[in-house]
């Protein structure tokens, strides 16, 4: 009897159990492996005063916006279930869907933000690294199935008193693939084409004047965001729902 189940990093769907454990399980085909980009919209933070902003960054002095985004992962695992006459359950992966992409936003400082056309002019400036980051996640999504094979088939099948029992160890060895391999190369992808990333070409809206006021207001020319870098992304990890924050 072969049933599938599909199992998140959420939790799975638990189906029947039987019988005697056995030694071993037949040979399954190889699971089909898949990258899902997870939504990665960019939000607008507009809660803090450019020095607050300053604050919280690398950057010394009054900010007028920062980009921050979390690296996110999860992975899906599509199962399946062969329960063998002597009783002994047996799990293989069928599919496995890694999912990578991120939490993210553009803080715009309070001095910038009563003017929507300042508020957009001053967002447009961190444009580059949100298609930086936009490039790096779907290039290297796209080398997920091919690059990750080996360790996904390496898994192989399990055989368990029951189905929890049969597929746990799966499910384990598919979450350390993500925690351990893909998900630090991702971060260190993100990273690398980070201090790439030509800041110089923003060219702010005049906006009537109302540009250079809120740039005069915290004492800060429109020419030192040209002359800036941004930061590269520092690494943290917490499960199959991570934070890597970068900002600058």
């Amino acid at each position: 009897m072969n049933r599938l189940i599909l199992a998140t990093a959420a939790g799975m769907l638990a189906l029947g159990s039987g019988g005697a454990f056995a030694a071993s399980c037949p040979a399954a085909p190889p699971p089909v492996i898949k990258f899902v980009p997870l939504p990665s919209d960019v939000a607008r933070d507009t809660s803090k005063t450019a020095k607050e902003l300053g604050a919280t960054s690398s950057s010394p002095g009054p900010l007028p916006a920062r980009y921050e985004r979390d690296l996110a992962g999860s992975s899906a695992r599509a199962v399946t279930i062969q329960k063998l006459p002597d009783g002994t359950v047996c799990a293989s992966l069928q599919e496995v869907d890694f999912k990578l992409g991120f939490k993210r936003k553009i803080d715009i400082a309070q001095e910038f933000a009563a003017n929507s056309c300042v508020a957009d002019t001053i967002a447009d400036y961190e444009t580059p690294v949100v298609k930086s980051d936009d490039a790096v996640l779907a290039s290297f999504g796209a080398t997920i199935p091919q690059t990750y094979a080996a360790d996904v088939n390496a898994i192989g099948s399990n055989a368990g008193k029951d189905q929890d029992d049969a597929q746990k160890p799966l499910l384990q060895k598919v979450s350390a693939v993500l925690n351990d391999k893909i998900y630090p190369a991702f971060e260190q992808a993100v990273g690398a084409a980070t201090t790439k990333v030509d800041m110089s070409k923003w060219q702010k809206a005049p906006c009537d004047g109302a540009t250079d006021k809120a740039f005069a207001s915290i004492s800060v020319k429109p020419e030192a965001l040209t002359d800036s870098k941004p930061a590269q992304v520092p690494t943290t990890q917490n499960n199959n729902n991570y934070g890597g924050r970068g900002g600058h």
